[in-house]
């Protein structure tokens, strides 16, 4: 199932989850900035990635830049799970 096929009414349904409408939920996390070469990539990526209208360009073109530039700016302190394979 690929992700336009989930609805907020199913997984919530499917996976039992309570949806919260808690204002400001990150309210005490610091912005960060992107890089340069982050802010480069997605000017570069989005045009392409949202005219093929897939979900695996998206996921290529501008997620996976996105969680990447997060595991550099958190030192490595969280891992990737991308394309079948976990990046630690």
């Amino acid at each position: 199932m690929t992700y336009r096929d989930f609805d907020l009414k199913t997984v919530t349904k499917k996976f039992y989850l309570t949806i919260s409408d808690r204002i400001n939920l990150f309210s005490n996390v610091p912005e960060l900035e992107p890089s340069p070469l982050l802010v480069e990539n997605l000017k570069e990526n989005l045009p392409i990635a949202l005219s093929s209208n897939t979900d695996k360009s998206r996921s290529s073109m501008i997620t996976a830049p996105i969680l990447i530039e997060l595991k550099k700016l958190l030192n490595h302190q969280i891992g990737l799970y991308l394309w079948n394979r976990f990046y630690s």
